[in-house]
Order: C-alpha cells, then sequence, then structure tokens
C-alpha cells in the first residue's frame, strides 16, 4: 500500500498493532505546541506520539505543502506514527507570520529590501526544532527524517541545499 511503501521508505517498519492498542487515545498522544526558539516568528507545531515511544524512538518531520496544514498531515501520520513506533512532528508556517510565498517555500531568504539575515530564514528553524523536539521529549535521537509534501517539498530541497550540515538522514518527497 502506499502508507506501507512511505514508512519503508523512511527505513521505518510496518508493524500491524493489535485493536485494543490502536484504540484512540488510550495509548500515545497528540497534540501542540508553539515553538518560539528561534530568530523568528512563532510557529505552531503539531505532533503524534506512538504507544511505544523511548528515547530512541526516530523522529520524522512531516513538512506540510502549500495549503499549510500541519494539522490534517499529523492527524493523517497518528496510525503510521502507532504502528510504526515514530514521532511524527508537523511544523506549521501559517499565513498570519509567514504570509508570502516567498516566506514559506523560498525559506524567506529574500525581501523586497535583498537578502534577510539568515538566522530568520524559515529554513532556520527546523535544526532548532528539533533540538526542541529532543529535550520535549526527552530523546536521545541525532538524526530526524524528512517527509514532505508538495510545496513542501521545494522548501526541503532548498533547506538541505543551503544547510550542508543538517542532521536529517532520510528524506522523502
Amino acid at each position: 500500500t502506499r502508507r506501507a511503501l512511505t514508512l519503508a521508505s523512511l527505513g521505518l517498519p510496518t508493524l500491524a498493532l493489535p485493536a485494543w492498542a490502536r484504540a484512540p487515545g488510550l495509548f500515545g498522544a497528540t497534540g501542540e505546541f508553539v515553538f518560539e526558539g528561534w530568530a523568528g516568528e512563532p510557529i505552531k507545531v503539531f505532533y503524534a506520539v506512538p504507544p511505544t515511544f523511548k528515547s530512541d524512538t526516530p523522529i520524522v518531520i512531516v513538512i506540510h505543502g502549500a495549503q499549510r496544514d500541519a494539522d490534517v498531515y499529523r492527524d493523517q501520520w497518528i496510525e503510521p506514527a502507532r504502528a510504526s513506533g515514530c514521532l511524527v512532528i508537523c511544523p506549521r508556517f501559517d499565513k498570519d507570520h509567514f504570509p508570502k510565498e516567498a516566506d514559506f517555500s523560498q525559506g524567506r531568504v529574500l525581501d523586497d529590501d535583498g537578502l534577510t539575515p539568515r538566522e530568520r530564514w524559515t529554513f532556520s528553524a527546523i535544526e532548532p526544532l528539533f533540538d526542541h523536539v529532543v529535550d520535549r521529549f526527552l530523546s536521545r535521537r541525532k538524526t530526524y527524517r524528512l517527509f514532505v509534501h508538495s510545496g513542501g517539498s521545494q522548501f526541503v530541497h532548498r533547506f538541505l541545499f543551503l544547510n550542508p550540515r543538517a542532521r536529517a538522514e532520510r528524506v522523502v518527497m
């Protein structure tokens, strides 16, 4: 199936959990928080924690497309997160804080006045967000995986090009 291919391409197992372990709210958790640990505007982050979460659980950062519907992607990843045992993080670059397409998919590298300071590029939010997630969820992970959709692929192509030391161990676009 498409979902199994997605999990496999991220290097995650496609385990079948018993029905009692998949009951909503019984194990695992979903939620959201606001990330402010970078030089740019606050970013709302949606997450799904698997019921088998441990400090070495893989972390998958899912980047939305041009619709900027990170909450929808998080909801679509709840079952795969539970089945594969990965922590799913979905940041939203919303239109209130990042109104122009260039603020999101082009990373806000340029504005009307030219080159913007690197620490305010939206690309510059990903690595500190990962560090925040590691601290928040008491993880020992040193790397993360990226899964991106449509316009998010443009964002991640540019992010990886401009951040050659990014700690992304696997990327699926």
